[in-house]
């Protein structure tokens, strides 16, 4: 049994692996931790090589915001090759079907991005390199061998030294991504009855409702 000490823990390297899968397959609701097997590492990994050039440039837009080609497959990689991700091992599932889920997962990642910047959400650049840091540290002292291949992969996708990962725009950029959406699932759990907070089924209906509301201008450009 989990100890509040190891939730903690947990949820810090989840957030900072949603940052690094961010460079394509960061997939919401998807947990991601340094305790993890190393199948689930070597699963980013191999999605960060996947380039989607069988997509266009931009699959959809979102309130005007880019979808990348790369993003989508990398996402469907993810999610056809994850038994981690909720309803995944996705494999048995028709190519159709995976590739609706992962756009939907990404318009629902932008609509989250663009809610939180009404609503004062949005992490500062700041807030994202202090993090940044922070991450960075724990992951180059970590004594799991599979954090470290992550963050190095993730390093040589910018074609520099795990040391210098932190201080790249890209990847604070993608921090400051996973931070903002981190804001806004706070924000609506506080929203929550006091008694339901812990209830993953009645955030999951929160965020459900919330995307809903506020999912105004998207356009799907891709016809796979």
């Amino acid at each position: 049994m989990f100890s509040i000490r190891h939730i903690r823990r947990a949820h810090r390297y989840s957030i900072a692996l949603l940052g690094l899968i961010g460079f394509g397959l960061l997939v919401t609701g998807l947990s991601t931790s340094a305790s993890n097997p190393p199948t689930s590492s070597e699963l980013i990994i191999h999605a960060m090589s996947v380039d989607g050039s069988e997509y266009p440039a931009v699959v959809a837009t979102v309130n005007g915001r880019p979808i990348s080609g790369k993003a989508l497959a990398r996402r469907i990689y993810t999610l056809t090759n994850s038994p981690a991700v909720p309803g995944g091992a996705a494999t048995s599932s028709p190519a159709g079907a995976v590739e609706q889920r992962a756009l939907q997962q990404l318009i629902r990642e932008q609509v989250i991005l663009d809610v939180a910047d009404e609503l004062g959400l949005t992490a500062s650049t700041d807030e994202a390199a202090a993090f940044a840091k922070k991450q960075q540290q724990l992951f180059l002292t970590s004594d799991d061998p599979a954090a470290k291949a992550v963050y190095a992969a993730a390093a040589a996708q910018l074609g520099i030294p795990p040391g210098e990962f932190a201080t790249q725009p890209d990847a604070v950029e993608v921090y400051r991504d996973a931070l903002t959406r981190s804001h806004v699932y706070a924000y609506i759990t506080s929203q929550l009855p006091p008694e339901q907070r812990n209830d993953h089924a009645a955030f999951q209906a929160a965020l459900d409702a919330f995307i809903d509301q506020h999912t105004r201008d998207v356009t799907i450009l891709t016809g796979r």
